[in-house]
């Protein structure tokens, strides 16, 4: 929700006035954040705001270099900015002169540790304040003025020896911590605690919001913050780590609920593995539950080297099995579903596999793998895998297990071009987990079943020559995944409509999202599979809105952007596309090149769906060179492949072009031949731009204009 939220934020702060973010020390933020800060970049590049990030060198943001990013190291402070830092602090009153030199000489222009050593020399006793001035009575000792920070740091927590142990604990506990939590953990009177937090604050080592027992600290500095920590023997650390984790688990539910990986950092660094490895995989699991998929990510892979430090065992295999499912679902959103990091993560899964695991779990493994080849389109691999799931489906009658087993026959088959016969596993799968049937999905694993299998459905239906039928299942499964609010169960939805208005070849239907909307939401939601594929889509509208310079370079960036993750699900299909656009640019010998690429991958990995569209295309561009006889034969060619898949959308636009063919030959008996078969399947009251083509060809004819008009069956 905060990832799609930031945006909008911005783009409401800039309407009336200019805008300054502030973002400081990021390179101690957490991955959500970082993801927040790369999207905010790219974004307030175009408002009237600027981004003020400061870092330390070890941090290397990938935005740096970009032409709205400048960058400026920051020089130590010159003597007379330290003197000046210096005067702060001591509220205007001059240090004697050779106290002031030595700090400007040792600090070397760190701003902290000026501020720090000074504050450290107030309070040691040396100086005498008078009404003016600080005073030396006697020479400053050689040992005096410590030579590093951390040694100031850890001088000025000396001299505060009574409430040294609070703030160690406060350290422990991390750089902000509650009275309520503070007080559970260090077991002090009201009045010793508040005692004690008084003098930190007074010192200038914490800050404090609120009024105790309603309050919270923050360390000035983490450097403060590990300076405290830094003093704890590591027994010491331990216990206190394990006592602030159980604390938290007995008294403060709601963060046990809304932070186990805090709860999680406490039991690592108290040494209780089994602890921290269950609040890793819940903090994983709620992470994934909103989209964060790099906090996901960060999270289960902490929980599994920690679980493989344990001995191996049946049991240690048994509480990785869902750490790895969880993992390979965020690497699917981040890496993308066919790369190499998703594939060594399912392949561990799949290794855990035993005859214990329930069907369910096995399915989703089972899944993640057939997502592989599948996004690679190597369609005879993933459907190899999609049987396996079947047999296992049968052998159990859980539901989840059964529509994943649906998906994955429902969309191979299909793009193998057995397009009735991937119809009913995709009903299936919809009518299983439909709202209202009373099954949810495992969203940890997958997006929503209804939702993924209703878009599917709506480009098989498209194909079969039901547009009517397609747009409603399209729209149905664009609301059904709002409602559910999963990022990425919206994204496939939002992308695979893309698909479906692609092939319309017009704009989306009332209701129906357009690759505007698809590319934007990949984006915030770091959905990195499908924004090339939204990269693609906004492309080819824009072609089909004549603005082919623009349109082509976003179409190639986006293959480019596919081709890098090896996501290959429709590539012969967004080849095709690409033929067309460079085409419709005036590009025909290129549009010819990727044609025939494309039909080339048609043979290699078995992906049909695109098939007829193909060879159409590819009669076109050999009738715009004049080769009639052989355009003939692809526009043939296509529709007996798309009789042969029963695909009669493809059919009646591959029947209209040859129609044309022969019609301009002044062949009209042909033509009305070839058209003939097809004009039954006009659909009453629901109109299409191949619909329409083939309509005015028809009265071109000399056709009567009242054909009989009659539903698609």
């Amino acid at each position: 929700m905060m990832l799609s939220l930031w945006p909008r934020l911005f783009e409401a702060l800039t309407r009336d006035r200019p805008l300054l973010v502030l973002f400081e020390d990021a390179h101690w933020t957490d991955a959500t954040s970082l993801e927040v800060l790369d999207r905010a970049v790219s974004q307030i590049a175009r408002l009237p705001a600027l981004l003020v990030v400061t870092f330390r060198p070890e941090f290397q943001p990938s935005w740096i270099g970009q032409p709205a990013v400048s960058a400026t190291s920051l020089s130590r402070l010159l003597p007379h900015h330290t003197s000046a830092l210096i005067a702060g602090v001591t509220r205007g009153k001059p240090l004697p002169p050779e106290i002031l030199g030595h700090i400007v000489h040792r600090t070397d222009g760190v701003p902290l540790f000026a501020e720090e050593l000074t504050s450290m020399l107030v309070e040691s006793g040396m100086l005498r304040e008078e009404e003016e001035q600080f005073v030396l009575d006697q020479p400053l000792p050689a040992l005096a003025i410590p030579a590093s920070l951390q040694a100031s740091l850890m001088a000025r927590l000396d001299r505060l020896a009574p409430v040294k142990e609070i703030a160690q604990i406060g350290a422990a506990i991390g750089r902000e911590f509650s009275y309520e939590l503070l007080a559970a953990v260090a077991r002090r009177t009201d009045a010793q605690l508040t005692g004690a937090l008084d003098q930190l604050t007074e010192a200038g080592l914490v800050f404090r919001r609120g009024t105790p027992p309603n309050a919270s600290y923050i360390f000035k500095h983490a450097l403060v913050q590990d300076a405290a920590y830094n003093t704890l023997l590591r027994a010491r650390r331990r216990d206190l780590h394990a006592r602030i984790g159980h604390v938290l688990e007995a008294g403060f539910p709601e963060i046990v609920t809304s932070q186990p990986e805090l709860l999680a950092h406490h039991f690592a660094e108290a040494g209780l593995d089994d602890a921290a490895i269950d609040y890793w995989r819940k903090g994983g699991e709620r992470a994934l539950e909103r989209s964060a998929n790099a906090e996901a990510a960060a999270h289960l892979e902490r929980a599994i080297r920690q679980l493989v430090t344990l001995p191996e065992s049946k049991e240690r295999n048994r509480r990785e099995l869902p750490l790895q499912m969880a993992l390979g679902s965020t690497t699917r959103a981040l890496k993308g579903h066919a790369a190499d990091e998703t594939l060594k993560v399912y392949n561990r899964a799949r290794a855990l596999l035993d005859e214990t695991v329930p069907a369910k779990q096995q399915m989703a493994v089972l899944y993640g793998a057939w997502t592989v080849p599948a996004v690679r389109g190597d369609w005879v691999s993933a459907l190899e895998i999609a049987r396996q799931s079947l047999a296992l489906a049968q052998s159990d009658d859980d539901p989840e297990a059964a529509a994943f087993a649906s998906r994955m026959n429902g969309i191979a088959l299909w793009l193998t071009g057995s397009l009735e016969e991937a119809v009913p596993h995709l009903e299936r799968a919809v009518r299983l987990y439909a709202p209202g049937s009373g099954n949810v999905t495992d969203l940890r694993y997958s997006q929503d079943h209804a939702v993924w299998a209703l878009s599917v459905l709506a480009l098989v239906l498209w194909s079969l020559g039901h547009p009517d039928r397609a747009t409603e299942a399209a729209v149905r499964s664009l609301e059904w995944a709002r409602a559910i609010n999963h990022g990425m169960t919206t994204g496939f939805s939002l992308s695979f409509g893309s698909v479906l208005w692609g092939f319309f070849q017009e704009g989306p239907r009332p209701g129906g999202a357009d690759a505007d909307e698809a590319l934007e939401f990949c984006m915030e939601h770091d959905l990195r599979s499908y924004i090339s594929w939204g990269q693609f889509y906004c492309g080819l509208a824009q072609v089909r809105h004549g603005e082919h310079h623009n349109g082509l370079e976003l179409m190639r960036a986006g293959m480019s952007g596919m081709d890098k993750i090896n996501f290959r699900i429709l590539w012969t299909a967004h080849l095709g596309h690409l033929a067309w656009a460079l085409a419709s640019a005036g590009k025909v010998g290129e549009a010819m090149d990727v044609l025939s690429k494309a039909l080339r991958a048609v043979d290699q990995y078995g992906e049909k769906a695109y098939e007829v569209e193909l060879h159409r295309l590819r009669g076109d561009l050999l009738w715009q060179r004049g080769a009639v006889k052989e355009a003939e034969i692809e526009f043939c060619r296509a529709v007996e492949i798309a009789r042969a898949q029963k695909a009669k959308s493809w059919e009646l636009r591959a029947a209209t072009s040859l129609a044309r063919l022969h019609a301009e030959r002044g062949h009209r008996a042909q033509a009305l031949e070839v058209l003939s078969p097809v004009q039954s399947w006009f659909i009453e009251d629901f109109d299409t731009a191949d619909l329409r083509a083939a309509r005015t060809l028809l009265q071109t004819l000399e056709l009567d204009a009242e054909v009989s008009i009659h539903r698609v069956r």
